[in-house]
This record gives C-alpha cells, structure tokens and sequence, in this order.
C-alpha cells in the first residue's frame, strides 16, 4: 500500500514533514543530512528507508510513502491559469489534449504527467512530453512498466500518485 499524508503548510515544511512521518509510522529516525538527491533533485534516504515522494503547491505539502518507487505531485485548483494551452501543445500527446476542457482538466493530467515523471526520478522538463496516458496507465518509458496513476481532489486541490501499489486515503497531519 502506498501512503499518503498532508499538511496545510507550506514547502519550507516539506522535509520536517517527511522526518515526523518516518518516525511516526514507521519507526525510523532520519534528518537533513540523510537525504541524497539524484542528477534530477529527486530526494532519497538510502536503502533502509521506504521510497517516498514529496510534492507542494500554494498552502499544501503531500508526501507519499512506499516499499516501492512512487511519484506524487498536487496542484491548486480554482484559479485562472493563462497559457495552459501553449503548454498542452509542447507537453500532451493528442488524446490528452482532446480531454482538455477547462483548467481542472489540465491540471489533472499536468499532476498526472508530473507524478509519473518523479515515480522513476526522471528530468521533469525533458519527460513531461514522452510520458503519455492511457488512462490511469502512463506510458513513454519501461522505467513505468506495472505502474498505475490515480488522480483525485482533496478540497480545492487535485492531486496524482503514480506507485506499483494501491494509494490508500490522505492522512491530515496536524
């Protein structure tokens, strides 16, 4: 199963979130100085730790927790977004860009592209355009094969997990 918690902070927060996380539902101690990053800033904790992948956006941090790789990414939804579709013809394929009809809809498939693209630590800039979905299955790179994306709202945000497991339910940290 794959984890997922949330706060209504901000990014600063980001890593102090993850370090109370391991050591709360996983018994694990880890701090600043234990995290590695990878040529695309992807963060990790070596191999005694589970995979994880942190996202934030305007008022919201989420974490995901796995045993296996996982991506998360989350978006602000609500307000305008100007030129969302330049970058629908630079990043979608064409049967994304025929599911685009509102802000929300992009912003759905942006979270989608964008969680699969940190689910194998690729260059986000460099893979946003090659990884294509067929619905919740992403497709562009063997580095996703069995992995399935699920996308959801929580309150006025949308958010997507790319994992080889089930995503269970956010938990809010307080």
């Amino acid at each position: 199963m794959t984890d997922l918690y949330y706060a209504y902070t901000e990014r600063e927060k980001s890593h102090e979130m993850l370090f109370h996380i391991l050591k709360t539902y996983r018994g694990l101690t880890a701090e600043e100085r234990d995290l590695t990053f990878n040529e695309n800033g992807k963060p990790s904790l070596g191999a005694d730790y589970p995979y994880f992948s942190i996202t934030h956006t305007t008022g919201l941090v989420m974490v995901a927790l796995s045993d296996r790789p996982v991506g998360i990414d989350a978006e602000k939804t609500g307000r305008k977004l100007s030129g969302y579709r330049a970058l629908t013809e630079r990043f979608f394929a064409e049967e994304e860009r025929l599911k685009i009809g509102s802000d929300f809809d992009f912003l759905a498939v942006w979270t989608k592209k964008e969680s699969a693209v940190k689910f194998f630590g690729g260059d986000v800039t460099a893979w946003l355009s090659r990884i294509v979905f067929d619905g919740d299955s992403p497709k562009g790179t063997d580095a996703l094969s069995g992995a399935t994306t699920v996308t959801r709202r929580l309150g006025e945000y949308v958010y997507s997990v790319t994992s080889l497991e089930p995503a269970g339910r956010p938990l809010l940290l307080l």
